[in-house]
């Protein structure tokens, strides 16, 4: 039988991770659970971010980060912690991150693990399988590759769909037409590595996970997976897509267009700024501008969901119709989490 390091206990965990896709809600749900925290132990718990796009201090719309009354709320760490011109790396974080982790628990500070980004929050609780152990190494040929692979995408993304079509025919069925984040990440594994990242993705990503958090003996865990009904995530990515607009991501683009240019291959996996350049440029239009955005980010949303609905053990609070009873999406989280 498996010893888990799990706890269903809200009481008695001591880190708990609130995971979920893009627009679920996720940030916000954090401050509810943080509060509740703080009413049940008598101690702040401190918000760890593990989005791989919060830890860039220049990136500050697109992003979606916290408010600036939330960040005052609560200790926060990762958000805004690296810059891009010193990029970090799932090992790097993993390692500062448990430091970070292990230090709070030891003043019985509980930890709060908040974020999207599966493949960081896997380096953190599970380590690495040997292929991503060598990720710090491969980080500078990578960087090449990656902007190799936005050029070729960038003057002809037909050739270069062919080519994965050629060389990896898994990740090409398996990647929506319209998901170019995904595909691109093929064809770099496949240039760095010279084989094709589909296989491995059938192993890892899209594989069934039961995590034991055994690496971790002072943690006790409670991981509250978000999720939401198709109708209501896209209602709700629409929304974000004109919020973003609203705070200034356009003028956001064209700052880091400016002075980080050649980080463009990391910032622009952040949504909604290399199609605000093409709209700034006047390459499309406003309605085919938002279709871009909304579209991504949907497809964005998809993978994080089908890597989360492969992680155990977990608690799954989905928000849905049955709901009506409840004053609005805190009440009925409150509710789920006090039951617990």
């Amino acid at each position: 039988m498996m010893n888990f390091n799990v706890n269903f206990n809200f009481r008695n965990a001591n880190v708990y991770i609130l995971s979920g896709a893009t627009a679920t809600g996720k940030t916000n749900f954090s401050y509810v659970l943080a509060d509740e925290i703080t009413k049940i132990k008598g101690i702040r718990p401190l918000i760890l971010n593990f989005d791989s796009l919060l830890f860039y201090k220049e990136i500050k719309i697109s992003s979606a980060p916290p408010s600036k009354e939330q960040l005052e709320s609560f200790p926060h760490d990762f958000f805004g912690t690296y810059s891009l011109l010193d990029p970090t790396t799932a090992g790097r974080f993993s390692i500062e991150a448990k430091a970070v982790i292990d230090q709070a628990l030891a003043k019985n500070c509980p930890v709060i693990l908040v974020g999207g980004s599966g493949f960081y929050l896997k380096s953190l609780c599970t380590g690495f399988t040997k292929e991503e152990a060598n990720e710090k190494e491969e980080k500078k040929q990578k960087e090449k590759i990656s902007l190799l692979v936005e050029k070729i995408w960038e003057n002809s993304p037909e050739e270069a769909r062919e080519l994965l079509k050629e060389q990896d025919p898994l990740s090409y069925n398996k990647v929506h037409p319209n998901d170019h984040y995904r595909q691109k990440r093929a064809l770099i594994y496949f240039l760095l590595h010279n084989k094709p990242l589909g296989p491995y993705l059938e192993k890892t990503f899209f594989a069934q996970h039961y995590w034991d958090f055994l690496g971790h003996p002072n943690w006790q865990v409670l991981h509250l997976s978000l999720s939401r009904s198709p109708h209501d995530l896209k209602r709700r990515i629409f929304l974000r897509a004109k919020n973003l607009l609203e705070e200034g991501l356009i003028e956001e683009a064209i700052f880091l267009e400016k002075h980080f240019e050649k980080q463009r291959f990391q910032w622009g996996k952040s949504i909604g700024l290399l199609e605000s350049l093409e709209y700034h440029q006047g390459k499309i239009s406003y309605d085919f501008f938002m279709e871009k955005i909304v579209t991504r980010t949907w497809h964005l949303a998809k993978g994080q969901r089908t890597f989360f609905q492969t992680i155990f053990p977990k608690l799954i609070i989905h928000f849905e119709e049955n709901m009506k009873c409840y004053k609005d999406d805190s009440s009925y989280f409150l509710r789920c989490i006090r039951s617990l």
